[in-house]
């Protein structure tokens, strides 16, 4: 019975609670003034291309990391509000940085977000994820599996596409997972669509230049960043074939979106 009135009692005070906890985010959120003009930040996390690395970047303005802040949705520290995947949040706008892989087009940010996306040679970023698919089969055993990466149970689903072999993979993987930065901007696959909305990002950054870009972004933000490196997981046994053309030719387009990118950005140096 004691038990019982004390959960009851907690659960109230949750209640109570809840009301007061969302004014006083929605208060620290209504301070935020970023580089002079954003309430906000919103990154658009590509998998595999180093975004955990670059929201590490942002997390450590809190005082904290990938392993303190594990799967937590929200987070206070330090005043600053970070938020990560949950839509209506996202939507909502109440934070000082969020990120998700939820596609663009399902995403409506509010206005004076300053948003971000990290892109990578797609060769690179699938060679990335059947890896890091494979690090996740054979660890998922492995009783230190969290301390090397909080998100394994929720990418162990994901292995299903790995098969026997490479090749087994490009055959079992399904169209987002394969054309990632397109379906990220694009629902329809379009080259056009694709690049026209990462060009209205606030900053584009790439995973083989992100030292400098991270130094460039905390410039544009008027932010202390520094560039952080989180999750560098290896599979004990991983056979990559030396002919990809089969890989190139599946993203032939990603290929092409990824230098249109390039060029019109070094357009604009």
């Amino acid at each position: 019975m004691k038990s019982l009135m004390l959960k009851n009692i907690k659960s109230n005070f949750k209640n109570l609670a809840r009301p007061a906890y969302e004014a006083y985010i929605k208060y620290l959120s209504s301070r935020y003034l970023i580089a002079g003009k954003y309430r906000r930040i919103y990154h658009y996390h590509i998998r595999k291309t180093g975004g955990t690395s670059l929201n590490s970047s942002f997390w450590e303005l809190g005082g904290f990391d990938l392993q303190s802040k594990k799967q937590e949705r929200r987070l206070i520290k330090k005043s600053l509000v970070f938020v990560h995947s949950v839509k209506p949040l996202i939507e909502e706008g109440n934070y000082f940085f969020a990120h998700s892989h939820h596609p663009a087009h399902q995403i409506s940010l509010p206005p004076d977000t300053f948003t971000i996306t990290m892109l990578r040679n797609p060769i690179k970023r699938v060679l990335s994820f059947y890896k890091y698919l494979t690090w996740t089969k054979e660890n998922i055993n492995n009783p230190n599996k969290y301390l090397e990466d909080p998100f394994i149970d929720s990418v162990f689903k994901e292995t299903v596409f790995l098969g026997d072999n490479f090749d087994d993979f490009l055959d079992k993987i399904r169209k987002p997972y394969l054309l990632t930065h397109l379906y990220m901007f694009s629902p329809e696959y379009s080259i056009e669509e694709a690049l026209e909305k990462i060009l209205s990002c606030s900053a584009v950054c790439f995973t083989e230049t992100m030292n400098s870009d991270m130094h460039s972004l905390s410039k544009k933000l008027e932010l202390p960043l520094i560039e952080k490196r989180e999750r560098r997981l290896v599979p004990n046994s991983v056979q990559i074939p030396d002919n990809l053309d089969k890989l190139k030719l599946l993203l032939e387009p990603e290929l092409i979106l990824f230098e249109k990118v390039k060029k019109e950005l070094n357009k604009n140096i």
